[in-house]
């Protein structure tokens, strides 16, 4: 899950270059990534290209890197790139994009593109393999090199349409690319002529919007929030690229085509449709809260209606809770995704929010590289304000729980005081259990770091028939069981932590509750169907998808059978 920018300005429009906007676009995502940022200018005059990187943590920020760049590096064509590692080393050269392909050769090949490239291609080591056995060298060791080499390999089986231009067939290219890829993919290419391709996978698992804006510029990102700095020019003109298409700009013939080269799932006249299926922690979790969903659907009003929705989920509970106990509850959201949960559970419980947690740093633990950042970063991330927590029943709003390493941080800060201490941590995720790895584009590799699993490993044998069933449509978490078993995990956990007998903390003290996944299907904006939900239900949406999951799960479950 990376940040995507491209831009390029059209002829007759001037000789700007788009320094200015691809700086703005990649500001505007650069909530989706924290591992390296790249940006590269296409030169009209040689047709070549000139890249600047980072993979500096202290200064991966687009405006320091643009600051770096002299007024002579710039160009009327550029992409850009914020890094989310899901694959390929923490650091260095040949993990950061804008990736060109000149960048594997002693000598610059004719006519040479690059890419910028958002998501994980589910597989990529068989494509790697095939791509070995045709003499191709690898240099590193993540997908993005899979990716460019076999769209290196795929062009030069299709001979330019015109030889003296040297423009290619990029319908062609994508729809075998297509064919061949199985993941989350959404990329943008640009090649020596200038000309741009913005392509979304068939699948649809990750988002790409395209904008045109009065000035001349043609612009493709991840999310809408890119657009937001460049509103003046665009005027709100943009779209979603629907999944199996690609946008290309030709610029010799200042042509934009929009083309279908993915596998349509039926037709609506003679236009052929792909069914989407977004990865549901887009609008959860790694959208940034002013990014639109679908159908003018923000991100903040689509987490806003969850938090209603698990107020209302909880209204038996809430109703039953006396005068005294209600003056005592206190509404607190765990910055900065829960902000708009907590302000729709506040809207429907009736409850009193306060800002009881301050963040400290900026970043995003879930994007941390490594299980020791993301434990860090948690550590350090918060601050409660103990006065606001002390003595009340804390009804704790977030986004996700996913290792549960936030949730045992913060719920320790919230008994460990010796006076300001929280009597009740009541925990609300406004989302379902997250029991799926995800091979598209998040780092979630592994069944055993998943907070469901964990519980699951620690349930006797008997009980863990109980926890879970599985039919066609995927697994399906026995909520109540798993809720009251990962609330005793957390306590246990705590009491640990902060070295106290089990009288420290009432047993009825910490509570989690999560919204089943009906409610969370029919909360999201759109249909069901318009959405993958893999990690909620183990059921996806690619075969090389399913596949890895169903190698963790029986691995997991061999590891556990003594």
């Amino acid at each position: 899950m990376c940040a995507v920018a491209g831009a390029c300005r059209r002829p007759g429009f001037g000789e700007e270059g788009v320094l200015t906007p691809l700086r703005d676009m990649m500001r505007g995502q650069d909530n989706r990534g924290s591992e390296g940022l790249g940006i590269s200018f296409w030169n009209h005059m040689t047709g070549g290209f000139t890249s600047r990187y980072s993979n500096d943590a202290a200064r991966n920020n687009p405006d320091l890197l643009a600051s770096r760049l002299s007024p002579t590096l710039n160009g009327l064509a550029g992409l850009g790139h914020i890094r989310y590692r899901t694959s390929g080393a923490i650091k260095g050269r040949l993990s950061l994009q804008p990736m060109n392909i000149a960048s594997f050769y002693d000598q610059a090949p004719a006519n040479p593109f690059e890419i910028s490239f958002n998501g994980t291609i589910a597989n990529a080591d068989e494509l790697r393999v095939e791509l070995q056995q045709l003499g191709i060298h690898f240099r590193g060791k993540t997908d993005t090199e899979v990716l460019i080499r076999l769209i290196e390999q795929i062009r030069a089986a299709n001979t330019p349409q015109s030889s003296a231009a040297g423009s290619y067939n990029y319908e062609s290219i994508f729809r075998e690319l297509d064919r061949r890829i199985d993941g989350g993919c959404s990329l943008c290419l640009l090649d020596s002529n200038g000309d741009m391709v913005s392509y979304r996978n068939n699948p649809g698992i990750r988002p790409l919007w395209f904008a045109q804006a009065k000035n001349g510029l043609l612009l493709t990102a991840c999310e809408t929030s890119a657009f937001e700095e460049l509103q003046s020019s665009i005027d709100g003109k943009y779209q979603q690229i629907p999944p199996g298409e690609i946008v290309q700009f030709t610029r010799a013939e200042d042509r934009i085509d929009w083309k279908f080269v993915g596998k349509p799932s039926f037709r609506k006249g003679a236009r052929p449709i792909v069914q989407p299926h977004l990865d549901a922690l887009e609008p959860i979790y790694f959208m940034r809260a002013t990014s639109e969903v679908r159908d003018g659907w923000s991100a903040s009003k689509t987490r806003f209606k969850l938090g209603q929705a698990a107020a209302h989920l909880l209204a038996p509970q809430i109703q039953g809770l006396s005068r005294e106990d209600r003056g005592r509850s206190r509404v607190v959201a765990i910055p900065s995704t829960g902000i708009p949960y907590a302000e729709g559970f506040e809207q429907a419980s009736g409850l009193h929010k306060t800002d009881a947690i301050e963040g400290r740093t900026r970043g995003r633990v879930f994007l941390m590289a490594t299980g020791h950042k993301r434990l860090e970063m948690a550590g350090t991330k918060h601050t409660l304000i103990n006065e606001k927590i002390a003595g009340k029943k804390n009804w704790m709003i977030d986004d996700s729980a996913v290792r549960g390493d936030q949730m045992r941080i913060i719920t320790r800060k919230l008994f460990e005081g010796r006076i300001n201490r929280a009597e009740q941590a009541n925990w609300v995720i406004g989302s379902s259990p997250i029991i799926g790895i995800d091979c598209y584009g998040i780092a979630l590799p592994s069944l055993e770091e998943l907070a469901f699993w964990q519980v699951w490993q620690q349930t006797n044998r008997h009980e863990r028939y109980d926890l879970y069933e599985r039919n066609k449509d995927g697994i399906i978490v026995n909520l109540e069981l798993f809720e009251k078993k990962l609330a005793q995990k957390l306590r246990a956990e705590v009491l640990h932590d902060m070295n106290r007998p089990p009288s420290a903390i009432a047993e009825d003290a910490i509570t989690i509750r999560f919204l089943p996944l009906k409610t969370l299907k029919e909360t999201l904006p759109g249909k069901p169907e318009d959405y993958s939900f893999h990690v909620f239900d183990a059921n996806y949406p690619t075969l090389a998808g399913q596949a890895q999951f169903d190698r963790a799960l029986e691995r997991l479950q061999k590891l556990n059978a003594a």
